[in-house]
Parts: C-alpha cells; sequence; structure tokens
C-alpha cells in the first residue's frame, strides 16, 4: 500500500482471477512505465461485501503484489481521495462498460470520482458485445461523464460506434493491451511457470465448457495425434464446476505465468476466449478461436478481423469437426505484421493522450449539428460540400478504412454551427427542376482523334471545346503523378487530354468547388463534369444558379476507391506505371480493354476479367461503395444540365450508326442544356440523331425501371481488402 504521489493511477479489473485480464492491465501498466510514468494500479472498491473472493488469497491478488503498486482500497463514496495521488487516470481495458458488470460499481467505471483538473483517459475500453446494455434512463447521466474524458479509445470497433449513436462521443479503435506491450515482457512471465512439459501437445484454454466442446476437442486430438493440455477458467471457486462439464483432465493451480507458458509450448491452441486467442497470436501460434457469444461475440469478431483471420472463427463446437480449415495453419508471420503496425499505432495514441497537456487535446464530444451526428459515414460520397462551406476549417476529406474520401471534423476547430449538414445532399437532397423525361441523343464526334482519345463518342471533347472558344473554363477529373484522380480547372484546349478518358474512381474533390464559386462570380463561362453526387454536391454548396455555368453529369455506376487501386497497381505492376488507360480501343469500343505502360517502357494491353483483376471485380460490383449502392442522384429528373455517356446497345437499336468507335448518350435535362447541345456547330458531330429515351436501357441506371446494385461478394471483398493483397481479396470474394 502507498500514498506517495504517482504520475498516472489505472483503474479496471486488474484484480480479477481471469488469465486475461492480468495480463491485459499487465501489458499496460508496463507500458505506461517505459514510456517513464510511475504507475498506482487502483484496487477494487469496497463494495461493502466481507466475501468478496477476489480481494483473498488468489493469484491474481499474489501477482498484483508481486509487480504493482497498489493503492488503498476505497469505499465507492471515497474514491474521490485518489485525486490527491494521481495527475493522470487511466481506464483500463476488458469489459469496463458493458453494464452488466459496471452497475455494481456505481458510475467509478466512468471515472465520476475523478475531479476535472485532471486528465481522464480510456484506453481500449469495452462494452464486450455489440449492444449497448445501459438501460435508457442511465444513458444521459453515462453521456455527461464520457464526454468528461480527454481521450477515448475503445477495443472493439462495435464499441466506437456505440458511443458515437448512444453518447456522441467520438473514440479511437485501437488494440488490446495484450497487443500493446512487447512480446519479451510475456515470454519473461512464461519462463517463471511451474510447468515443463515435454511432449508435443494442444493447449485448449476453455471458460465455459460443454460436451460439444469436449467432443470437438477430442476429434482435433485424435486427428493431429496430440495429446490435449486443458486450462480451464482462472477463477479458482469454479473449477470443480468446470472440470465436471468437461469431462476431461484439467491442469490445476493454474497461475498466469502457467497459462502463458503453456500457449506459448504448444503446438496449436483451441480457445473460447477472446484474451486467449490474442496470446496465441501474439505468441505465433495457429488457434480454433471458439465464439463465446455470452461473453461477447463482438470481441470476437473485432479480434479476428483485426488479425486477418475472420474465417477461422468458429460459431459453434460442431463446425470444428466440419471444417478443415481449422487445422490448417495460420500465416503467422502475415498477422505478426499486422500486429506490430497496430502496436506502433496504439502505443502512438496512449503515448500522445498521456502527453498532450489537456487544454491540447481534441474534445471527445461530438458536435450535435456537424457531419459526423448527423451522417452515417458510409452515405457520404466526399462530393466536399460540407468541407467547401465550412469557413471555420474544421471539415476536411480524408480516406476511411477502405480509402473512400470521407467528411472528417477537427473537433478543435467546429463550433456546431450546423452549416455543414444543411448543404449536405446526403440529408437534404437538393431540388430537382430539371425534366424527368428529357431528350435523348446518340452523337458521335466527327474528328477522328477525338474519337481515338475518348472512352465513347468525344462529347465531353466537344462540348469543352465549346467553353474554351468564350474563353471559360473546365472542370473535370485527371490522373495524378501518382494514378489517384482528382478534380482540377483547366482553361484551354492544351490541357484538355488530362481530362480525357473514364477513370473509374472516387475523384478527389479538395476545395475545387472554393475555386468554381470564384470563377463563377467573375462571371466566367465554365463547364463542370463529374458524377450524378458531384453535381448535387456542387449545386448544394452553391447555393443558386449561375447563368455561365454548365453542370454536366455522366452515367455511373460506382467508383471504387483509390486504397483499392492503389493496391491493384502495385501487385498487377510491379515495375512501375508511367501511363494507365481504362477502355483502350485496340479492340474497338468496348469497356473492358486497359492499356498500361509501365516504367520501363513495356507495353501491356490486357482485356476482360480473366487477364485483370480489376475487370474481374468491377464489372460485377463487387467494389460497389454503400453510398453507390443507394445513390439518389442517378434518376431522371437528373442534376446536371447535359449527361454524357456510353450508348451501349445502340447498334442493335439502329443498325445504320457505326459504333465500332464508340457513341455517345447525350440527355438534356433542361433548355439551358438543350440550347447548349443545339449550340455546337455542325461540322463538329458526324452524328446527332435524337432517339427514344427507353434506349438507354440500365446504363447509368437513370430511368426509373432500373436501380444500382452490388454483388453479394461485395462484403467479404471489403472484409479481405483490409488485410490481404488485391489479388488474395478478389479471390478469396469470388470463391467465397
Amino acid at each position: 500500500m502507498s500514498k506517495k504521489k504517482y504520475d498516472v493511477g489505472i483503474f479496471g479489473v486488474w484484480y480479477g482471477c481471469n488469465y486475461g485480464s492480468i495480463a491485459t492491465y499487465y501489458g499496460l501498466n508496463r507500458v505506461i512505465e517505459d514510456l517513464g510514468y510511475s504507475v498506482l494500479m487502483i484496487d477494487k472498491p469496497d463494495l461493502g461485501n466481507a466475501k468478496d473472493q477476489e480481494m483473498g488469497d488468489t493469484h491474481s491478488r499474489r501477482f498484483g503484489e508481486e509487480y504493482y503498486h497498489i493503492s488503498e482500497r476505497y469505499p465507492l463514496g471515497e474514491l474521490k481521495q485518489l485525486n490527491e495521488q494521481c495527475n493522470t487516470f487511466v481506464l483500463g481495458s476488458d469489459q469496463v462498460w458493458n453494464y452488466g458488470i459496471s452497475k455494481h460499481f456505481g458510475k467509478s467505471n466512468y471515472l465520476d470520482f475523478v475531479d476535472d483538473e485532471h486528465k481522464k483517459i480510456a484506453y481500449a475500453a469495452s462494452f464486450g458485445h455489440g449492444t449497448d446494455f445501459t438501460p435508457e434512463e442511465e444513458r444521459e447521466k453515462v453521456g455527461e461523464l464520457l464526454r468528461r474524458f480527454d481521450a477515448i479509445s475503445i477495443r472493439e470497433n462495435q464499441g466506437v460506434e456505440i458511443v458515437r449513436e448512444n453518447y456522441h462521443v467520438r473514440a479511437d479503435h485501437v488494440v488490446d493491451p495484450v497487443f500493446l506491450a512487447e512480446k519479451s515482457i510475456y515470454e519473461e512471465l512464461a519462463e517463471k511457470s511451474k510447468f515443463r512439459e515435454e511432449t508435443p501437445y494442444i493447449c485448449t484454454y476453455i471458460l465455459d465448457p460443454t460436451a460439444e466442446i469436449r467432443e470437438a476437442l477430442l476429434h482435433i486430438s485424435k486427428k493431429k495425434g496430440l495429446r490435449l493440455v486443458n486450462i480451464l477458467d482462472g477463477v479458482p471457486w469454479i473449477f470443480d464446476k468446470n472440470k465436471k462439464r468437461l469431462e476431461l483432465e484439467a491442469a490445476s493451480n493454474v497461475e498466469v505465468e502457467d497459462w502463458l507458458h503453456l500457449i506459448q509450448n504448444s503446438e496449436l491452441v483451441i480457445t473460447d476466449s477472446c484474451h486467449g486467442t490474442a496470446v496465441a497470436a501474439m505468441f505465433e501460434k495457429t488457434v480454433i478461436p471458439i465464439a463465446n457469444r455470452q461473453r461477447g461475440y463482438a470481441r470476437f469478431e473485432s479480434l479476428v478481423e483485426m488479425l486477418g483471420i475472420p474465417e477461422r472463427l468458429i460459431k459453434h463446437p460442431r463446425d470444428i469437426i466440419d471444417n478443415p480449415v481449422c487445422l490448417e495453419p495460420m500465416n503467422v508471420e502475415f498477422i505478426s505484421l499486422l500486429l506490430e503496425s497496430n502496436r506502433i499505432s496504439s502505443r502512438e495514441w496512449l503515448r500522445t493522450a498521456l502527453e498532450t497537456p489537456r487544454g491540447s487535446l481534441p474534445t471527445v464530444a461530438i458536435p450535435q449539428k456537424a457531419i459526423p451526428k448527423k451522417l452515417e459515414q458510409s452515405l457520404c460520397m466526399g462530393c466536399s460540400a460540407c468541407s467547401s462551406t465550412c469557413s471555420y476549417g474544421a471539415l476536411a476529406l480524408q480516406e476511411d478504412s477502405w480509402g473512400y474520401y470521407r467528411s472528417l471534423v477537427d473537433f478543435n476547430r467546429c463550433v456546431d454551427c450546423g452549416r455543414c449538414q444543411m448543404v449536405c445532399p446526403a440529408l437534404h437532397l437538393p431540388k430537382k427542376t430539371n425534366e424527368e423525361h428529357p431528350t435523348c441523343y446518340a452523337c458521335i464526334a466527327t474528328d477522328d482523334s477525338i474519337l481515338r482519345e475518348s472512352s465513347s463518342g468525344g462529347m465531353f471533347t466537344v462540348l469543352a471545346e465549346k467553353i474554351f472558344q468564350s474563353k471559360g473554363y473546365v472542370v473535370g477529373a485527371v490522373w495524378t503523378e501518382t494514378f489517384a484522380v482528382k478534380h482540377v480547372i483547366i482553361k484551354d484546349g492544351s490541357d484538355l487530354p488530362r481530362l480525357q478518358k473514364s477513370k473509374y474512381l472516387q475523384s478527389y474533390m479538395g476545395n475545387i468547388f472554393q475555386e468554381i464559386k470564384e470563377k463563377l462570380e467573375l462571371k466566367s463561362p465554365l463547364l463542370f463534369s463529374g458524377t450524378p453526387c458531384q453535381v448535387a454536391g456542387l449545386k448544394a454548396y452553391l447555393g443558386k444558379e449561375y447563368e455561365h455555368l454548365l453542370l454536366v453529369d455522366i452515367l455511373c455506376s460506382h467508383a471504387p476507391s483509390q486504397l483499392f487501386f492503389r493496391k491493384y497497381l502495385r501487385e498487377a505492376f510491379p515495375q512501375g506505371v508511367e501511363k494507365y488507360e481504362f477502355r483502350h480501343k485496340k479492340y474497338g469500343w468496348d469497356c473492358i480493354t486497359v492499356k498500361v505502360i509501365t516504367k520501363d517502357g513495356e507495353t501491356i494491353i490486357r482485356r476482360g476479367g480473366g487477364e485483370d483483376d480489376w475487370q474481374r471485380i468491377f464489372h460485377d460490383h463487387t467494389m460497389c461503395a454503400i453510398h453507390c449502392e443507394t445513390c439518389r442522384y442517378q434518376k431522371t429528373p437528373r442534376y446536371g444540365d447535359l449527361t454524357l455517356g456510353d450508348f451501349w446497345g445502340i447498334e442493335k437499336r439502329d443498325q445504320e450508326i457505326d459504333s465500332k468507335q464508340g457513341v455517345s448518350v447525350v440527355l438534356c435535362n433542361n433548355d439551358k442544356g438543350r440550347a447548349f447541345l443545339e449550340s455546337i456547330s455542325t461540322d463538329k458531330l458526324k452524328l446527332k440523331k435524337e432517339v427514344p429515351l427507353g434506349w438507354l436501357g440500365g446504363n447509368g441506371y437513370a430511368i426509373n425501371n432500373s436501380r444500382n446494385y452490388s454483388s453479394p461478394k461485395r462484403d467479404a471483398f471489403y472484409q479481405a481488402i483490409q488485410t490481404k493483397p488485391f489479388s488474395k481479396a478478389v479471390k478469396h470474394a469470388l470463391e467465397s
């Protein structure tokens, strides 16, 4: 016991007899000490229970007394005395925000006893489940306490969503403290074990034994030809009951050092424990995790996703017998790399939270009127209307975990004015004033050089050249030097080739809307070309009509992320890419031929999914984002004055049309668009023919009997792409 001053007080269930909790808090303690801070482990609050078994002579208590500085034990109402001992308070991990557990400790698991002059940090806190069990009548008070924290991180992705949705609090996702510490600290503990197993074995760590689990363990033991070394729940007073349920021999008097040793030296680990899975992965062991739903399925789901092994999660013990994947060795080297990457980023999060002065940390409270509160992130299409509107610089487009540009808030700058969400087209669909049944034309440019350099009939170039004749500006998507895509403004025809050709990626919008407005306010003619959502975003941002602005939206199915494309390029063309061209016309007008010139001068032409992984999954919508699948901007009435696209199938409708080098469809959605098309000199077009709108079919999902979709394999791909190379993610998704 000690009453001296400490830099950091750690509050949490470190005193529990669960091996995982012991290892978790030991890792957190060691990391904070390694960062140069003195640490006090705050003892379990005195709840007036004279039979509190955790306060007896348990293996966890012996461990704590050997390795920690432990505080005096205070009743709940006297925990405030700890403010005199600690400068900063860290709430530790495990299920500290599972209401079924936290309710027994008042609101101390939300650090209600800590004065606001002291820093409050939650590291890898957990609800344990994908559901918040906190009663509705308690959530207002819990929310108030969470918003008093200076920094919050959570162990499960679902928990990040819970605090955002239920408590209007921003939290970061970090790894369990078991992974936060160096593996060597656990190896040192394991060396102190009293066990010395001389023959190869399978280590099982089973918290909740059943007959089905017993059958599965025996099956694997026989299949592998290895004996079982069974460990049960570390709570000593339920050992006999669990051993009876398991009906197998089990190691007795196991302490955390023994638990670590037996996992570390095994040939295979089978466990229904989240921390058992975590420690096995840390020790580079192949593991068969059995989802323990009563102890929190979300914990398992988040862990196996982070480890890149979601396919190994066993939902029922009988699946072990039926699923040969269980016995396949894991790619432990790759998992170790993943863990190292997550360890570094999570450790940096904790270091920053501890080192940064209280007033300099961003608030965890989410403004109630800002985009993160009002809009589900997956529905943000990155149009930049909100970030362009914010005069405080509090919003910016940043890539999410799949590489899609989304609007994120700098909470230090946000004043919660609400202008961002009022201009968001995903929240407030701009009024549609265009025609329900636009005039439809099939068009082909006269100039063969334009046709060669265009994806279809060359109409974008024809329209752009008309704007340049009026000394105007054209805005469209270009490749960057790194083969990202962004929108830029050009002012003469010499730059036009950069805007030509399809680029099947989400384009980064940056501050282009602000630049457009500056040109429009100077009365400069301007053509903006973009996807329907980008055009809707520009209209929402501008807030009024400009006579000299021509809006051109494209027939769009979906725009995959630039992260996907980067992965694809690195893997498909390791020699580096000098030029990439979708829709190359070597084989005529189609959408499946790509041409690549590599850094070493090689020209590569690939056609279709049989030769190219990008084509393989793009055209069946396996990469279709949720915001594209649920697009509300494609249907007529459109937002553009004109709509451009490929007139697929036109040769079947009208055999007189030569479609070998491409045909553009042009929809005139209003009188402005119609007048502009009419102003194009007839010698610029070899074909301009009005045709029925119904000929458009499902192209671009513009007419009302068509709708966008995503492949049923989409979710499998999105899960796989975060941890696998592009080709392996494609294979995993399409063959799952």
